[in-house]
């Protein structure tokens, strides 16, 4: 099937060169002040000077703003000190900010976006007391990158439902592979659809954040169990070669395979969500990796065994005489090269696409929205234009239509 291998090794090559930029390359932003790692470091800005003094600051200012760590973190108790700092932010403009929270290791966080420097703390007289308030420099948002992400993130689903839409329109959802692809695929849509909510949604709604993030597990590991199974069905078909049942009974199991994994991953999250509910709320991140490392480890594992077993058996039945030219043989062989390409694509996705979680930058979610992009038409390219018999059957449909359509106009 693919005479052109190039195209697998361009794919690769840009999934390399998309991690270089992503971890290699020095950030605009990155302004992060060294002896700030090791403190909490808090930047105030008095307009008295009675108040401009770190024991003044330190028995009135809030204690509530500070990050209490045994939120994140067990071994992290009191291993940070507050550091007061006092420094006017560089810019001229300074605006008040109505909802933040102070980072657990330098600036604030401000819904999806961190201010390391341009922010400081300013005291207020509220009748006897003194309050104080977060002023930050105006930024206006950059229309054109609202813009470009949103129409990548379009772009990506629009992508992943034309692939659906062909599946259906030539009726391979009858088929049991192309039931396998129409459920791998949605799984994919559905991952990069919940995942753009956890990275920008900024409602600050707990339930909405719960709800959200394990329809996003559910995905995930919907994704990685319809491969597997992609994988399995294959390597079943060619240890069964010469079987004439066409294995549409065996889709029933897949389904329940699938779905029960799914239900129990959900429910041990929501267990630990029950008994655990700070530790959730200040350590998403760390929970989506406990919770899905190993499942994703057990998947990959057993995916690659089933992958070598596969392309071994395709050796050894390409040496014999009996199948050479075997019609089945060759359309599981595609199978087979399909399902290797996009089995690349699922390895390489985490690794392009844990950055924007760990990190507040805007170009790293810029460049998590070209991977999405990139991937969506790649998977594009490999379920419909690298399979012969869709574009064959793709375009000879729409030959027949317009000529129907001509026919019509012509009696008229």
């Amino acid at each position: 099937m693919f005479k052109k291998r190039y195209f697998i090794w361009f794919t690769v090559f840009i999934y390399i060169v998309l991690l270089f930029i992503t971890v290699f390359i020095p950030h605009q932003d990155d302004r992060i002040d060294n002896s700030c790692t090791n403190d909490i470091c808090i930047r105030f800005c008095c307009k008295n000077s009675v108040t401009c003094n770190d024991e003044f600051i330190r028995s009135n200012f809030n204690a509530s703003f500070i990050p209490k760590f045994d939120d994140y973190d067990d071994n992290e108790n009191d291993t940070r000190s507050f550091r007061i700092l006092y420094e006017m932010p560089s810019c001229d403009n300074l605006i008040p900010i109505e909802q933040w929270e102070i980072s657990k290791y330098d600036g604030i966080k401000t819904g999806d976006e961190h201010i390391y420097e341009d922010y400081c703390f300013e005291d207020t007289k509220v009748g006897d007391e003194i309050r104080w308030k977060v002023l930050s420099c105006s930024k206006a948002k950059s229309f054109f990158k609202m813009e470009t992400n949103l129409i990548l993130r379009i772009i990506s689903e629009m992508t992943f439902l034309a692939v659906l839409l062909i599946y259906v329109y030539l009726n391979k959802w009858k088929t049991l592979d192309g039931r396998i692809v129409i459920m791998f695929v949605s799984s994919l849509a559905s991952e990069f659809f919940f995942r753009q909510i956890v990275f920008y949604d900024d409602t600050n709604n707990k339930i909405m954040e719960v709800i959200t993030f394990l329809m996003e597990v559910a995905s995930i590991v919907s994704t990685l169990l319809w491969m597997s199974v992609m994988i399995f069905d294959i390597w079943l078909n060619f240890k069964n070669l010469d079987s004439a049942t066409d294995g549409m009974k065996r889709f029933k199991f897949y389904c329940a395979y699938v779905f029960s994994i799914i239900v129990l991953q959900i429910t041990s999250l929501s267990e630990a969500y029950i008994f655990y509910y700070r530790r959730w709320l200040k350590q998403l991140v760390r929970v989506i990796i406990d919770i899905l490392l190993f499942t994703y480890l057990v998947t990959i594992c057993l995916e690659i065994i089933f992958l070598v077993g596969t392309a071994v058996k395709i050796f050894l039945i390409s040496k014999a005489t009996n199948h050479v030219g075997h019609a089945k043989f060759e359309d599981e062989k595609k199978r087979f090269w399909m399902c290797l390409s996009a089995f690349g694509i699922i390895v390489m996705i985490p690794f392009t696409n844990i950055f924007p979680l760990l990190s507040p930058y805007e170009r790293n979610k810029f460049l998590n929205e070209i991977t999405n992009c990139f991937s969506a038409f790649v998977l594009f390219f490999i379920f419909i234009l690298m399979d012969k018999n869709i574009r064959q059957r793709l375009f000879h449909k729409r030959s027949i239509n317009h000529e129907r359509l001509s026919s019509t106009a012509s009696s008229i």
